[in-house]
């Protein structure tokens, strides 16, 4: 299964690195795949992963999730 979400605050290889920690880390993730030029990341997840699971896993950091967008 995949999702995809447009985020804030991806502006850089460091923020595409934390926020594909941070998602890697919740249950269910396999791959995260970020697109800084669209700032959009992909969730790639052998079950489904709502966006508050992934909203959470971003609770303390200055990135948010905009939209999703599949």
């Amino acid at each position: 299964m995949e999702k995809t979400v447009e985020m804030a605050g991806l502006s850089c290889e460091g923020c595409a690195a934390n926020v594909r920690e941070r998602f890697e880390a919740v249950a269910g993730v396999q791959s995260v795949s970020i697109d800084l030029s669209r700032k959009t990341a992909t969730v790639t997840s052998d079950q489904v992963v709502d966006k508050a699971a992934l909203d959470q896993a971003l609770a303390d950091t200055k990135y948010k999730i905009v939209n999703e967008l599949a």
